[in-house]
């Protein structure tokens, strides 16, 4: 008998946050029974041997065109793009997203996925918005 895994997608605007930062909650899921598929920017300098670390840890890995530091550019609209498509091929029960570009994407991607039941989730990893930053900085 065939039965169909739960899907979760975990998005981030660079790869190798998911290696130094998710692992644990990929094992949880991967434990709780869910089949775990990554969205990530791969092509950047530092993300060698991340391909090993997605087969090593039965992770499913989905490259998107994500820039990090420039939220209004061509990258992103190539990157919303790609985030649908994988959105359409796959039937995710959640998507978790972690980095603030990517997340944006990810939401504004999702829409239609969240109006059907697809939990949406975005967690902080520290605030962009402080006192002492200048406003020109916010922007970037």
């Amino acid at each position: 008998m065939y039965t169909i895994r739960k899907k979760v997608l975990i998005v981030t605007a660079l790869g190798g946050f998911i290696r130094s930062f998710l692992t644990n909650d990929i094992k949880i899921l991967q434990k709780m029974g869910y089949e775990v598929h990554c969205a990530a920017n791969n092509n950047h300098p530092g993300n060698e041997g991340l391909s090993d670390y997605f087969r090593d840890n039965n992770v499913i890995f989905h490259q998107v065109d994500f820039s990090s530091s420039k939220p209004f550019s061509m990258d992103t609209i190539h990157a919303y793009v790609q985030l649908k498509e994988i959105l359409r091929h796959n039937s995710f029960v959640a998507i978790h997203s972690h980095t603030p570009i990517a997340a944006a994407v990810c939401r504004w991607a999702a829409k239609k996925y969240r109006r059907k039941g697809t939990n949406i989730i975005y967690t902080v990893h520290g605030f962009f918005f402080h006192r002492g930053s200048s406003k020109k900085s916010w922007m970037q």
